[in-house]
């Protein structure tokens, strides 16, 4: 029975896809968008597979039951199941104490209890089957990232196979940005954002901008320090659009964001930049699994992060390493790590001064590049090392592609690809 409502529910998405013509403006066939959501699919699917293949506890199974279990009591009081389903979002009140502690847990426990209710809405509909949660979960993941590519593809048009390539088909982002996680809904708020606000941009349309606050609400209560540290790149984005020295204000502006993290809690005590990056590390420290890599214990000084430094750029370029002796799994994060870092080189020698001027491409190039330190910093585990970054890998690749020149490999990707114009 799953598969038959599998299959059915994933030719339903194809014919949605097809039907609101979601190829448009994409320079690409409808074929390929359908081929590429399928692939999306595959992978959620197999993601699925392998977490509960390989553990017992997993955060998709934990989300699972604990929206099984609720549905339970949908026989008993439907009634009350729905009314609590639309309108028990925990108390909104600590939502706006900003000087109270329980404000940011209020937050991030409401990414949590949207992802939860997105479970049990995805239960219902597919009676239970959680492959056809896969389906249900990746089309609003698959159109974010759509509108995604869409963002840079408007950009340089010539590049589209490019960011097809950096954007849908690079095997890591691949897995994990296709599993039942939270961080399906992280690259969704990236292509909601970046589309918006480079439309809103060009046009002032108020649709735009409505949508962009609802990218930028998505990413803040999914992975709040992502929404901090993106927010003001954008704000940039849209100061400098009309400067000419573009580059230049980008080099201020991030010569004071370095300044204000090591020294704004001398002003504002309360505002301890450091102290929170220490705080998410110290959190992930008492997590140690299998692939623990050592990571060093930050301290709440300049010092130390100057200190850790070359470890934490280890870390987020160089692991997984590859050895004989790691399970299989982990052998193939390695040989996808440094295709990544092998393409990203190969992008940054070629980088041209022409497209420094390009806001887009600048924002998400320093965004994805200090999430990666944060992470490098933050994470011992190599594990959720490749799963954290995957969404960022998306960013710093396509980046990385706009940024540089390869006008032969251009040509011949338009020439030999389906779709080219």
């Amino acid at each position: 029975m799953q598969i038959i409502l599998f299959i059915l529910f994933l030719l339903l998405a194809c014919v949605f896809l097809w039907y609101y013509r979601f190829e448009k403006n994409t320079g690409l066939p409808v074929a390929v968008i359908i081929a590429l959501f399928c692939l999306k699919v595959f992978a959620g699917t197999l993601n699925l597979y392998i977490h509960f293949y390989e553990f017992v506890s997993n955060d998709i199974g934990f989300f699972y039951w604990q929206a099984f279990n609720e549905l339970k009591e949908m026989r008993h009081d439907p009634r009350h199941f729905f009314y609590e389903w639309l309108f028990n979002w925990g108390d909104i009140r600590d939502g706006f104490n900003f000087a109270s502690p329980r404000c940011n847990v209020f937050w991030k426990d409401l990414g949590v209890l949207i992802h939860t209710k997105y479970m049990t809405l995805a239960t219902i509909i597919s009676c239970g089957h959680q492959y056809v949660n896969v389906v249900i979960y990746n089309l609003p993941f698959f159109i974010g990232q759509l509108l995604l590519y869409k963002a840079f593809y408007r950009q340089q048009p010539e590049k589209k196979w490019l960011f097809v390539i950096v954007i849908f088909l690079v095997p890591s982002v691949l897995f994990w940005c296709s599993g039942i996680h939270k961080d399906g809904w992280v690259l969704t708020a990236f292509g909601l954002i970046f589309y918006s606000l480079s439309h809103w941009i060009r046009l002032r349309n108020s649709k735009y901008l409505l949508a962009l606050t609802g990218g930028l609400f998505l990413l803040f209560i999914v992975r709040y320090f992502y929404f901090i540290a993106l927010l003001p790149l954008l704000i940039l984005w849209i100061f400098s659009r009309t400067r000419k020295y573009v580059p230049a204000y980008y080099a201020g502006a991030l010569l004071v964001s370095v300044t204000l993290f090591f020294n704004i809690h001398r002003v504002l005590p309360a505002v301890n930049p450091m102290k929170m990056v220490q705080s998410r590390q110290t959190e992930f420290l008492g997590l140690i699994g299998y692939s623990d890599m050592k990571t060093p214990r930050l301290e709440n000084n300049f010092t130390s992060y100057m200190q850790h430094f070359p470890t934490a750029l280890n870390h987020v370029f160089l692991r997984p390493s590859f050895k004989w002796s790691d399970p299989l799994k982990y052998q193939i994060s390695a040989i996808d790590n440094y295709l990544v870092l092998l393409l990203l080189i190969s992008l940054l020698i070629f980088v041209k001064r022409k497209n420094f001027r390009n806001g887009l491409l600048l924002s998400s190039f320093l965004f994805a590049v200090s999430m990666y330190l944060f992470i490098g910093y933050t994470i011992p585990n190599c594990g959720a090392l490749v799963r954290y970054k995957s969404e960022f890998t998306v960013l710093l690749l396509a980046a990385a592609a706009g940024l540089s020149e390869f006008p032969s490999l251009y040509r011949k990707l338009n020439s030999r690809l389906p779709g080219s114009e």
